[in-house]
């Protein structure tokens, strides 16, 4: 086996993001273009990612990618190395370049992080190298609303087109209240952008507070809330000008001055979080947010 194993820096390789990025497309179609798509918006790949690779000639074929994530868990900050971005080309796999560029990755982690964490489909890959999956759970309760909003407190739909828009979004990322004292983000504007963008974001300009949500079927699914002070539920719910009859919140709901039922639910059917390192939250009434989800 002589391949070259290493970590690159973006910095000193102007083709480097290039060659992770096509041995991305094979295991992630489309990641690389929804990457350079969010350049304008401020999110740089080779900015906030450390690549491990391994090579063959001037080609990749292995890559880890590590970031940095300040959070909060259980009331304490941390910075977690992130895992992301895991992949083997297809003509390479089971050689054991896998676990040559992994062990690389986790080595350079525990010199710097107490914690690694990452999100997988297939826990079983990850826990030969130290990695245990943590026990999600959803928060659910029923409730009774009708329609109709106060005036002067109906949301607006950010456009992150918009600089205005934009520099509001990026503002209250660095500034941002933990969205939970038991598991949440802070300072965090790389993972924020990669998940929400393209997905449905709303102002609420007397709260200072972006809302990530959806609804259907009378249900509010609230995902994330970025703002430098956290709103109650009810003051969410009312700036919301649909019926409602039931909320499910996808993070712990410990800031939200609110009773909500915790449910055990894997996000998405395949998204496991796991750890490997210290994690001083031993209980499953967690979620990361999907926003965080990396």
């Amino acid at each position: 086996m002589n391949r070259e194993t290493c970590r690159r820096d973006y910095a000193d390789d102007p083709r480097l993001l290039q060659h992770v990025f096509s041995l991305l497309d094979l295991a992630f179609p489309g990641l690389a273009a929804h990457a350079r798509a969010l350049q304008p918006i401020g999110l740089s790949w080779d900015e906030v990612s450390t690549p491990f690779l391994i090579f063959d000639g001037d080609r990749s074929i292995s890559h880890v990618g590590v970031l940095e994530i300040p959070m909060i868990v259980d009331g304490q900050e941390m910075l977690i190395g992130g895992i992301h971005a895991v992949c083997t080309h297809p003509d390479h796999r089971r050689r054991g370049y896998f676990r040559l560029v992994m062990d690389e990755a986790l080595a350079w982690c525990d010199e710097r992080y107490a914690t690694a964490m990452l999100i997988a489909g297939t826990p079983e890959i990850y826990e030969p190298f130290g990695f245990r999956v943590l026990r999600e759970s959803r928060f659910v309760a029923p409730i009774r609303r009708s329609a109709g909003a106060q005036d002067g407190t109906r949301l607006r739909q950010l456009d992150l087109r918009l600089p205005d828009d934009l520099r509001c979004l990026h503002r209250l990322l660095d500034q941002r209240a933990p969205v939970s004292q038991r598991l949440g983000v802070i300072r965090e504007r790389a993972v924020f952008p990669f998940q929400q963008a393209h997905k449905p974001m709303w102002y609420a300009e007397d709260l200072d507070a972006v809302l990530c949500f959806e609804i259907g079927d009378a249900t509010l699914r609230l995902y994330d809330v970025v703002a430098t002070r956290i709103p109650t539920f009810q003051q969410i719910v009312d700036r919301i000008d649909l019926p409602l009859e039931r909320v499910e919140v996808y993070f712990a709901p410990d800031q939200l001055d609110a009773t909500l039922s915790p449910q055990l639910h894997v996000l998405e059917e395949n998204s496991y979080l796991m750890v490997r390192g210290e994690f001083p939250c031993g209980h499953s009434e967690i979620m990361l947010p999907r926003t965080a989800r990396f």
